[in-house]
């Protein structure tokens, strides 16, 4: 019998002493339980056990490149910083392989907590809990023993499609042509979501005239995650029940299963279960042009986002500027395809918007499957103008907000050298701005770079430079 495999995570406290310049209670102890003392801890993650999978099935490993992360929460509070708190945000073992202790560093001498989560892509499919364990200098090990997700609400999709030869046909006399077969099929589960067992109506009974195989198909079934086994009663057309295979299947959050396979001659023949974990290949998020980060405050930017589902559903798209639905921020915006559509125009209106940094998100969904998102940083400021230079050009950024220091570098041309420094006047005239030599090295000694600072103010400016000859 195939079996599949259980997961269990053991956390391994090598404790070794790291530093100690007390063995009693610090003064900061809220709880009384830290030490001065940091611990080197290991955290391994390994296969143990195994769960029983029916051999009429042939299953495609649904628990591959998996990644593994934990949470570490000590117990107590003090005014000094508690090494390995993870401030309460699930960290992922880097380069981790199951079976295998990862060294996660030091921890300070305390009562502490780990939560750990097996993930896939960006699903949690197992996870569990420690108790409250204390981390000293006496050598233990800690298993945690993690169990499918099944917190949240967060439920997993099966789909069956059972095939069966036809045994018997009717024919309707006002069209010979149509044909359909008297088998039926009854599909039944129990599990989390089934105490006693359930009859799962039918959808589909379609019949090939050319290979007369009639094929029932379930519609999806929403379960909550865990284990299930489903049976199959199938009842020929004498009426005769000549099939009732039964098939342990592992319902996993946020995944997709389908199981199919055929019936004949009483006999449950191999199919397959295959699981696809929902999500988008390939999401990408860019401007247009791309690789534009800022403009001018009045001009408009597009974007546009492409996600492509696994699971072959329609992708809908939603936007946001600044953490807001992007139809309802109060500047103009356009989403081409209605607020779902993939194509999304920055300030369509072209109308002067306040100076900074904004956020375009784009959020691509899968039904209420998957969701991704990706943010891409906008700066709107003023602009860097350069007046007609002979001899040589002052290079700079284009755009800068108001009170960014902005690096001037002249570039004289061949035999010519820069006259005094760089000359920045604002757009609405008045005294030119400060302008400083950037230097290095010693602050008692400083050498100068060649290059020249100012400070942005909240309006665009002009640069000029004189370039004489050189001695």
């Amino acid at each position: 019998m195939k079996r599949g495999k259980v997961l269990m995570t053991v956390l391994v406290v090598l404790a070794v002493l790291f530093a100690s310049c007390s063995n009693g209670m610090s003064k900061d102890d809220a709880s009384g339980a830290a030490h001065n003392e940091k611990v080197m801890v290991n955290l391994g993650v390994v296969y143990e056990g195994e769960a029983p999978v029916q051999k009429v099935v042939s299953v495609d490993d649904p628990l591959s490149n998996l990644t593994f992360y934990y949470k570490a929460t000590p117990q107590w509070t003090q005014s000094r910083a508690i090494a390995g708190d993870t401030k309460n945000l699930f960290v992922q073992i880097p380069g981790y392989e199951s079976g295998n202790a990862q060294n996660l560093g030091y921890f300070t001498a305390g009562m502490w907590q780990f939560d750990v989560e097996v993930r896939k892509g960006s699903n949690v499919i197992y996870e569990g809990t420690s108790d409250i364990i204390p981390i000293d200098n006496g050598h233990k090990t800690i298993a945690i023993t993690v169990a499918p997700k099944t917190s949240g609400g967060t439920k997993g999709t099966v789909t069956i499609t059972v095939e069966v030869p036809t045994t018997g046909l009717t024919v309707d006399p006002q069209n010979p042509q149509s044909l359909s077969s008297l088998e039926t099929m009854s599909i039944s589960y129990t599990g989390p979501d089934a105490v006693d067992p359930v009859n799962v109506p039918v959808t589909g009974h379609d019949l090939s005239t050319q290979t007369y195989i009639s094929t029932f198909t379930t519609a999806n079934l929403s379960l909550k995650p865990g284990a299930y086994t489903f049976t199959f009663l199938y009842t020929d057309a004498s009426g005769y029940q000549n099939g009732g295979a039964s098939l342990a299947v592992n319902v996993f959050a946020n995944e997709y299963s389908n199981i199919s396979g055929m019936i004949e001659n009483g006999i449950w023949h191999s199919g397959t279960m295959t699981i696809t974990t929902p999500g988008f290949s390939p999401y990408t998020l860019a401007s247009d042009p791309e690789n534009t980060y800022a403009i001018h405050p009045y001009n408009y930017l597009d974007y546009k986002c492409l996600a492509v589902a696994t699971s072959g559903r329609a992708t809908t798209y939603e936007w946001y500027v600044n953490g807001n639905p992007a139809d309802n921020e109060a500047i103009s915006t356009y989403i081409e395809g209605g607020k779902t559509g993939s194509k999304f125009r920055f300030n369509k209106d072209q109308v002067i918007l306040p100076v900074g940094i904004y956020e375009i998100t784009c959020v691509a969904k899968d039904g209420d499957y998957v969701a991704k998102s990706e943010t891409l940083y906008l700066a709107l400021a003023y602009s860097i103008k350069k007046a007609e230079m002979t001899g040589g050009a002052v290079g700079s950024n284009t755009y800068a907000l108001g009170g960014e220091t902005v690096t001037l570098t002249p570039v004289p041309e061949n035999g010519k050298k820069l006259s005094g420094k760089p000359i920045v006047t604002k757009d609405s005239g008045g005294d030119p701005l400060s302008v400083w030599a950037v230097t290095i090295g010693d602050p008692l000694a400083p050498v100068e770079t060649g290059s020249y600072q100012f400070t942005m103010p909240n309006e665009g400016v002009t640069v000029s430079a004189t370039f004489v000859d050189a001695p």
